[in-house]
């Protein structure tokens, strides 16, 4: 082989008679066929081309023998003298040693004598750009998450085949279409996540939304949304990737639940309890106003257990908790702190009177009868009351003072109540 020329103007070298024949080459060209045949063009075929200014169209005179041995390799039968074009893709080495990806084009004519005419285009960077975009697209087809590309104003261009899996809308449903027609929210609705408000100077968001499936059911998703921009800086294209998490948001939830309620009442536990008592006495130091905790303690209860067994004591509590939170307000927090222990915080008091009406009427409440599988159990309850900040300012403090207050009205044989700052010496 040998190489006459880089690119069409450059000076020729090497072989004369090929350069002569250079000038109708493009004109050679054109006329060519697109014939495709496939084989292997290696050193050994075709020797080291390597460009040393990067261009990457080489044009070189290819000899009989050497034509007639790429031809034969590649599967079909041409002489020497077919009118018609090879075309060819294959590799090479360059000078460094590295495989090159090419295109042979080639025009064999009586006329030529010993030589035929060729075209070696180097593709190896746009080959290697094709299999990148191979992995890009079987991503995109085999992903788990939905995907979705829209264009400037927002309109859905292309969905993958998880979309439709996830969304349960076809791609004929939704191209052309806003994304905004998976929220869960109808129309006239105030929009309930920022997924289409994306500024135009910002590249990506993500964040949770509540999204409608085709049949109406609801889901929680996370939605990521990366935007393409041009070289004017201009949003292009909006990727939007979404992923159903209401399984795991369930499983949080389960768990979180388990660490903070209570299994048998379903109340708050004795941690999102003192979590509580701490935000309502911060709040009430902004606010200037008060809050009163209440210790509750069963009486008898141990009892109760011993007779009818556990069964029955967890049924008699979970009707003890129904009664305790019929007696207050429903943005005051009722939980059970222990055993047989339950407590009260009554937050955003701007009168400490309402107390006393509340803490009378559990009493009253769980000195009723309980009656529970055909028995007829009776018990009465203790009360320990603190508030802040006349009692106590801190959390401990007043959980402290609450629970002594508790045990002192337990001492004079229960169904009472004691006031900390009152009833109790320092």
């Amino acid at each position: 082989v040998v190489v006459i020329g880089l690119e069409e103007g450059n000076s020729p070298h090497k072989h004369p008679k090929a350069h002569a024949q250079l000038m109708d080459w493009r004109r050679v060209i054109r006329d060519l066929s697109h014939t495709t045949w496939r084989s292997s063009l290696t050193e050994e075929d075709l020797g080291r081309l390597y460009d040393q200014e990067e261009r990457r169209i080489f044009y070189v005179a290819m000899t009989r023998a050497r034509y007639n041995l790429v031809v034969s390799r590649s599967g079909r039968r041409r002489t020497f003298y077919d009118r018609r074009k090879s075309y060819r893709k294959s590799s090479f080495l360059d000078l460094c040693g590295d495989p090159r990806f090419v295109r042979v084009q080639a025009l064999v004519h009586p006329s030529d004598g010993d030589l035929c005419r060729a075209v070696v285009i180097d593709l190896t960077d746009r080959r290697n750009t094709e299999k990148e975009l191979e992995i890009i697209g079987s991503v995109y087809h085999t992903v788990d998450e939905a995907i979705l590309v829209a264009d400037r104003e927002n309109r859905i261009l292309t969905v993958n085949p998880a979309f439709t899996r996830v969304t349960g809308y076809p791609p004929e449903d939704v191209i052309g279409r806003s994304p905004d027609l998976l929220l869960a929210s109808g129309p006239g609705e105030e929009r309930r996540d920022g997924a289409s408000r994306v500024p135009d100077a910002a590249d990506h968001w993500q964040g949770e939304v509540r999204h409608r499936r085709k049949d109406g059911v609801e889901y929680v998703a996370w939605v990521s949304i990366h935007c393409v921009r041009d070289d004017d800086d201009r949003v292009v294209r909006r990727i939007s990737v979404i992923r159903d998490v209401t399984r795991q948001k369930e499983v949080e939830e389960a768990i979180w639940k388990r660490a903070n309620y209570d299994f048998v009442t379903g109340l708050p536990n004795r941690h999102l309890f003192q979590d509580r008592l701490r935000q309502g006495i911060r709040k009430a130091q902004r606010n200037g106003l008060s809050l009163a905790l209440l210790f509750i303690d069963l009486d008898q209860f141990k009892d109760v257990n011993d007779t009818y067994g556990h069964q029955i004591g967890d049924a008699l509590l979970l009707e003890a908790a129904i009664r305790i939170r019929s007696c207050v307000r429903n943005t005051d927090t009722t939980a059970r702190v222990g055993g047989d222990e339950f407590a009260v915080i009554m937050a955003d008091l701007d009168d400490t009177g309402r107390v006393e009406s509340a803490v009378r009427d559990i009493l009253h409440q769980l000195s009723e009868a309980f009656r529970i599988d055909g028995h007829e159990i009776r018990i009465s309850a203790s009360i320990g009351v603190g508030v802040f900040p006349t009692d106590a300012r801190e959390p401990g403090e007043l959980l402290r003072f609450a629970d002594r207050a508790m045990y002192g009205a337990k001492s004079k044989g229960g169904g009472d109540y004691r006031r900390h700052a009152i009833d109790v010496s320092p």
